[in-house]
């Protein structure tokens, strides 16, 4: 696997730059999260995008909600039918 290449200075200022074009993000997810996403997704997020998402969780149309894709079956499904 390949060694995290950024640092979470860089992703906060991604963040912000995202966030000065509308992109909503929330809370990042938690280490707890990822894992139980990879799981049930079956994958493992390369390691800059894993410390993205532990930075702060865009949610604007868009973009996957990995934190909704655990807490309901439809968008789960919705996830898995992007994902393939």
């Amino acid at each position: 696997m390949s060694e995290q290449t950024m640092t979470i200075a860089e992703a906060k200022q991604i963040i912000d730059l995202l966030t000065q074009h509308s992109i909503v993000f929330e809370s990042g997810l938690s280490s707890e999260e990822i894992e139980k996403i990879q799981k049930a997704f079956g994958f493992i997020f390369p390691p800059d995008l894993n410390l993205f998402l532990q930075s702060g969780l865009p949610v604007s149309e868009g973009f996957i909600n990995w934190r909704r894709g655990l807490d309901s079956q439809q968008e789960a499904d919705k996830i898995k039918s992007r994902l393939e």
